[in-house]
């Protein structure tokens, strides 16, 4: 798929968010890349802190709330933590 790096203007707060529960984690913010997809879907990848990355779809931004994208990223925070 066609992602891009989140960087820089974030008109949805996504970084902000993803700093704030990583804070909470304890853990380094993992890089964002926003994928071209209505259906809502966040996931992440990598195989260490360096390479992960946490994907979140163009639908996930525009149809979940504020909460439930707040959840499906501290669970890919969460899954990059534990090396899952």
């Amino acid at each position: 798929f066609q992602a891009r790096e989140l960087e820089g203007q974030d008109p949805w707060g996504v970084m902000d968010l993803l700093t704030h529960i990583a804070q909470r984690l304890r853990v380094p913010r993992p890089r964002i890349v926003l994928f071209p997809s209505m259906t809502p879907a966040i996931f992440s990848v990598g195989r260490s802190w360096r390479s992960s990355v946490v994907a979140v779809s163009e639908g996930a931004l525009t149809r979940l709330s504020a909460e439930e994208l707040q959840i499906g990223l501290g669970l890919a925070l969460e899954r990059i933590r534990r090396f899952d």
